[in-house]
């Protein structure tokens, strides 16, 4: 009987200690779901956990810093995902801090970096051929270009990889339809000119001639070449990056779609410091911000400002020119 006894004793001890480590299993499992930490039975569970609960902040994270978006009425027609158009990691400090960095970088190298520069190779700005200014005027462009393009890549950088749908490039696609779409809308640009000449409180010919009309009135080929690639090929690449892919998109945190449309089109005509074109560059730069939000590529709003500038370009200047050429030749069978 006390053999009996002694294993009965053992068995009922063995029970009581299962009883306890189930007890202690089950409550380790209320902690993980409910507590802060989740005790790991292995480093397999660890790991999984961890990403877990690394996943889970920066979810909560994004979402207590994103703001719910505005619902706009030209939402359907831009054909905007229900998110918006992008997810705005940062503030709005950085913004002004990048359009800040960016004008001051603009106003160094224009006005002070680039003549300084020729001063000290001898020349004077003032007194420069129409090559030369229109050689000056790509230089300059092309180093303003890589100058505010660097700001914008710097102020950036903490923020990579960029999240979806930020500076989008895709040579594939029906962006060029979108393209197509913007060019039957230059005439409304066009009509504005006049609107705005009528607005203005000095007449434009009694304003100081700029450096491209001195290069038209030159009647130099290679200085009306020299400027055409101002204009149409180096300038719209950092202007759209600036002011379509990086500053409307930021605005959306803030404000409604169609808002910073027009917020942004403004800042972008008022950034030519030309009175004269303020309206017609605002009503351009809307255009190319529907052209951008539709085709979801900023190479669509770049060809579109190349376009743009090459007609307006060539209507003024082309047009003279081949006149003059057609009259010059009719005179010498004359």
């Amino acid at each position: 009987m006390g053999v009996w006894r002694e294993v009965g004793r053992r068995r009922g001890h063995r029970a009581r200690l299962a009883m306890g480590n189930a007890c202690r299993r089950s409550a380790s499992r209320t902690v993980g779901a409910f507590g802060d930490a989740v005790a790991p039975t292995g480093e397999g569970d660890s790991e999984e956990g961890e990403e877990r609960s690394l996943e889970a902040s920066e979810t909560t994270n994004a979402d207590a810093e994103t703001p719910h978006r505005i619902p706009c009425w030209i939402d359907k027609y831009l054909d905007l995902p229900r998110e918006g158009f992008c997810h705005v990691p940062w503030n709005a400090g950085l913004v002004f801090q990048v359009m800040i960095l960016w004008f001051a970088a603009f106003l160094l190298v224009g006005h002070v970096g680039l003549p300084s520069v020729v001063t000290w190779l001898g020349f004077n700005c003032r007194e420069l051929s129409a090559r030369g200014l229109a050689l000056y005027s790509l230089s300059a462009d092309v180093v303003e270009m890589f100058v505010g393009l660097g700001v914008l890549y710097q102020c950036l950088r903490p923020y990579f990889p960029l999240p979806k749908r930020w500076f989008p490039i895709a040579l594939k696609g029906r962006w060029w339809v979108e393209i197509l779409r913007g060019c039957v809308a230059f005439p409304i640009v066009t009509a504005t000119v006049n609107l705005n000449s009528a607005m203005m409180p000095v007449s434009s010919a009694s304003l100081p001639m700029s450096p491209w009309e001195q290069v038209m009135i030159s009647n130099d080929i290679l200085s009306v070449c020299f400027y055409i690639g101002v204009v149409s090929l180096v300038a719209p690449v950092w202007e759209e990056m600036i002011f379509r892919g990086f500053l409307m998109p930021s605005l959306t945190r803030y404000f409604r779609m169609d808002v910073a449309i027009v917020l942004s089109s403004f800042l972008f005509a008022a950034a030519h410091f030309s009175m004269e074109r303020l309206l017609p560059l605002t009503v351009l730069g809307m255009l190319m911000c529907v052209v951008y939000i539709r085709s979801k590529n900023i190479l669509a709003p770049i060809v579109l400002h190349s376009l743009w500038n090459f007609c307006a370009f060539f209507e003024i200047y082309g047009v003279a020119f081949v006149w003059q050429k057609v009259a010059g030749f009719v005179m010498n069978l004359i």
